[in-house]
């Protein structure tokens, strides 16, 4: 499995995990709640029906058409007291209009008037009305130590008038309360989480072996793609040496230096792979400049240098269309500018100059000291350092310089000693990975 997916894959169990952790947390907080305010909701509709019944039956036989006590009559007490002692009945009083006909467990409000709305809608709508509240009423006060409780307004009709209205207070049903089924409930429900997770996982595992599958095969096909990019590279390599055999093993040589400098700046692995493919192509545009030019023993005429220096734009031009070489396009058309302006082609100057040109730059000029060309003899290691120290500020970007002085003789030798036993493909195709990555991650 490849790394992208096995993160992908981490990440997936990792964050759906805690998320049905969360929400089952949450869930069961929540759930109980809810299914509390249901059973209230259905232990109201019970009680109700429980208190119009009572009513009917107790207190509808003892109030008259006027809405008041019939004279002496035997059960009335018993009949108050057997309502008083059902369920869970905290208090009762009978309203005849807005005047308390009887107040069983304040005595003292029988007879009063109270403003109460709910009584006044039950009064004229004939209608049962029932709700929780915590008692703040003139007339309900005392009871505000009960908590909630439900307070139930009955009419007491006679030949479908309401005469009375009979009001009750019974007691809200705690929450600790609620039947075993509903934990029951609440346990099965807090499954649901789990089961979704389950079956989450089973789908996105099916789907990671899919993209796994896929990712296989694009790897394969990255890999092919990256080795034919490294073969062209070496092939416009080839092209250019056959042209210019005084180059030969050029772009090898600062290749590797490339790579020892990369290293002392600590440049990121895209900026190193630039440097290792603009050693290849940095004088690519050299086949478009005739061979009499390129080959020429004497010292170049204006007219042939400035064909030499178009060499650049040529290059760049070659390359700009192209996904993956165009990432040293800069480099290219760069690599023979100089930090006081005065290079080519576009004469920039200071840090106008592309990082990695300036970098390239001074190596380029570094090989080419100490090469032998038909012009030149070569120049010895500290010849060469001498020229690039006395070059720093004028040529190239002085902080530059400093690091590349500290290339020391022993590892120059060590580089171009193991020149033959570096495997250059390898460090080509590393180079290009690392550029088709950074292009995919784009």
């Amino acid at each position: 499995m490849s790394e992208f997916v096995n993160k992908l894959q981490k990440r997936f169990y990792r964050r759906t995990f805690v998320f049905v952790l969360s929400f089952t947390i949450l869930f069961l907080m929540v759930l109980p709640v809810i299914v509390y305010f249901v059973e209230l909701s259905g232990n109201k509709h019970k009680f109700i029906e429980r208190l119009d019944k009572l009513t009917r039956l107790e207190l509808a036989n003892i109030i008259d058409e006027k809405g008041e006590f019939k004279p002496n009559y035997p059960l009335i007490e018993d009949s108050i007291g057997d309502l008083y002692n059902y369920g869970d009945i905290v208090d009762f009083r009978i309203w005849v209009g807005n005047r308390i006909l009887y107040s069983f467990g304040n005595k003292s409000f029988t007879g009063r008037k109270f403003i109460n709305e709910e009584l006044l809608e039950s009064i004229k709508k004939n209608k049962i009305i029932s709700e929780y509240v915590k008692p703040q009423k003139n007339e309900n006060y005392y009871l505000s130590d009960r908590g909630f409780l439900l307070e139930t307004y009955i009419p007491i009709t006679k030949n479908g008038k309401v005469v009375a209205v009979a009001e009750y207070y019974t007691v809200a049903p705690k929450l600790f309360l609620l039947g075993p089924q509903t934990f029951v409930v609440i346990l099965f429900a807090s499954l649901i989480p789990f089961i979704v997770y389950v079956i989450l996982y089973r789908e996105f595992k099916n789907a990671i072996k899919t993209l796994d599958n896929f990712d296989n095969k694009l790897k394969v096909s990255y890999d092919k793609l990256g080795i034919s990019y490294s073969n062209s590279i070496k092939s416009l390599s080839k092209v250019l040496e056959m042209k210019d055999v005084e180059t030969e093993g050029h772009a090898e040589r600062v290749a590797l230096i490339s790579l020892n400098i990369a290293n002392k700046l600590k440049l990121n692995s895209y900026e190193t792979g630039q440097i290792v493919i603009g050693a290849y192509l940095h004088d690519i545009g050299k086949i478009s400049v005739p061979d009499s030019i390129i080959l020429k023993n004497e010292a170049l005429s204006d007219f042939e240098r400035k064909i030499v220096q178009k060499h650049v734009l040529m290059g760049y031009k070659l390359v700009e269309s192209d996904e993956v070489l165009s990432t040293v396009k800069d480099l290219i058309l760069y690599h023979h500018e100089k930090w006081d302006g005065t290079g080519y082609i576009h004469g920039l100057k200071g840090e106008e100059i592309p990082f990695i040109a300036r970098i390239f730059s001074i190596i380029d000029v570094f090989d080419a000291l100490v090469s032998e060309r038909p012009y030149k003899k070569a120049y010895n290691f500290n010849e060469a350092m001498d020229v690039i120290k006395s070059y720093s500020g004028s040529y190239f970007d002085p902080a530059l310089v400093e690091v590349f002085l500290t290339l020391t003789e022993n590892e120059y030798n060590d580089i171009i000693s193991n020149i033959d036993s570096v495997n250059i493909s390898n460090i080509i195709n590393s180079a290009i990975r690392v550029v088709l990555n950074n292009k995919v991650a784009i």
